[in-house]
């Protein structure tokens, strides 16, 4: 019964990979599996995995037909209910809310969402990824009934909680190889140590021992030989290791930026009001500059901790001009030499994401000779940046009635501790000043 489960779930995981080309892993081979585990499930007499098994067998279908997905679901709700599984109850009651809203069912779809969420709080699980499963069915939901501004609340909750479940993966990863490392060093160390104290022990023994002083000193020098150079060899190997393991780690969250992105570009897609196809595509765009970073930070021969804004700079604005197809502007560019710190860094870049795309969404259009200048200069005790455009101007309304890209780069220039201004000066100014 374990064996088909596992099978089942192998065959469902990597149908999905790119690495599946051949084909030789497919969601009918899971069913196939699904169903054999339910088979021995049922004749051992083991309700414990029933639920399980039909959750498996629910997803087959929820891809296939939607419709015969929900008696399956029903069924694993009903197991993980009977079990007193919370978190699978909750779960479930989610995922059985996302096959009612394929089928339209919006009011079963709402109830059930509303009771996963009642019971998510009063069981305290604060789970983030399940949290934002949650949200993203709640987004989903509002979007077909209309309520494009809750769709929108909604999708920038799941967006919030996906986020937090990257950099927390990413923390603990980077935590684990540093402890695993550390650990590893230290016990070479002692090693070491243990060598070196019978080393000299020989040593006094075969000062003693003055006849066979010359052998013993032999035996000893071809010895400590050998196991310094295997303790060289196992040091290498895992330096080697601990390089691989940041690199995957790198991938991953790379691999997880990704996706996010590619869920907004979708998301995007099946949106018809255009307001919220911009506040989509915009959402993207921030990704895409935190995904930017991140390669700047880790795509490299070694990992670094500090970006080169020289580099980044002209980067992340071409980036941002290409997105909005601005591709024959050519910026000029003032920057001092500066590398900064990546927790500076990042919110910087969404600073500048913001800026550079109100400019192409305000100052260039219909511009006979668009004009696009960023400064980055030193400041005692900090750094000064400038970028100024030569459009109609900007005129930015402050308070609780600004919009999001101005909220979340208010919050970003206190997250630097820096200060800001729009100047109109012949076009648009954008100064910021923080310090290092």
């Amino acid at each position: 019964m374990s064996a088909y489960a596992m099978l089942a779930g192998t065959h469902a995981e990597n149908s999905r990979k790119e690495e599946n080309a051949a084909g030789r892993f497919s969601l009918d081979s899971a069913y196939h599996y699904y169903r054999l585990a339910e088979q021995k499930a049922r004749l051992l007499g083991e309700p414990d995995e029933l639920p399980g098994i039909a959750v498996g067998l629910a997803t087959y279908w929820r891809q296939r037909s939607p419709r015969q997905s929900v008696p399956y679901f029903r069924a694993a709700l009903d197991g993980y209910t009977r079990h007193g599984h919370r978190h699978n109850v909750v779960n479930v009651s989610m995922m059985l809310a996302g096959a009612h809203l394929a089928l339209r069912e919006v009011n079963s779809a709402r109830q059930l969402l509303d009771k996963a969420s009642r019971e998510y709080d009063q069981y305290h699980l604060e789970e983030p990824r399940l949290l934002a499963d949650i949200h993203s069915v709640y987004a989903e939901l509002y979007r077909q009934t209309g309520q494009y501004r809750q769709a929108d609340l909604y999708q920038r909750r799941a967006s919030g909680w996906q986020m937090n479940v990257l950099h927390a993966d990413r923390n603990g990863a980077i935590a684990r190889l540093s402890v695993e490392f550390e650990t590893e060093k230290r016990d070479a160390q002692i090693k070491s140590q243990q060598h070196e104290l019978a080393l000299r022990a020989a040593a006094l023994n075969a000062e003693r021992r003055v006849s066979y002083a010359g052998a013993g000193l032999l035996v000893l020098a071809a010895g400590a030989s050998v196991v310094f150079f295997r303790l060289s060899q196992k040091a290498r190997r895992i330096s080697d290791q601990n390089k691989k393991l940041v690199a995957e780690q790198s991938h991953r969250i790379g691999n997880h930026l990704q996706a996010v992105s590619n869920l907004l570009s979708l998301q995007a897609i099946r949106l018809t009001d255009e307001a919220a196809r911009q506040a989509v595509a915009e959402s993207q765009l921030r990704v895409q500059a935190i995904g930017l970073l991140h390669r700047r930070l880790y795509d490299q021969p070694e990992p670094q901790t500090r970006v080169d804004l020289q580099v980044y700079i002209p980067e992340l604005t071409r980036h941002v001009l290409s997105t909005h197809g601005v591709k024959t502007l050519q910026p000029r560019y003032d920057l001092a030499a500066v590398c900064l710190a990546a927790d500076q860094t990042l919110p910087l870049g969404l600073i500048l994401t913001e800026i550079l795309t109100n400019a192409c969404k305000y100052a260039f259009p219909d511009h006979p000779d668009p004009q696009l200048q960023v400064r980055l200069e030193r400041i005692p005790d900090g750094l000064r940046v400038l970028v100024s455009d030569n459009g109609p101007g900007f005129s930015p309304v402050s308070g609780p009635t600004c919009s999001y890209g101005l909220r979340l780069i208010e919050l970003q220039v206190k997250q630097l501790n820096g200060s800001h201004q729009f100047v109109n000066r012949a076009g648009s100014r954008f100064e910021l000043a923080f310090p290092l």
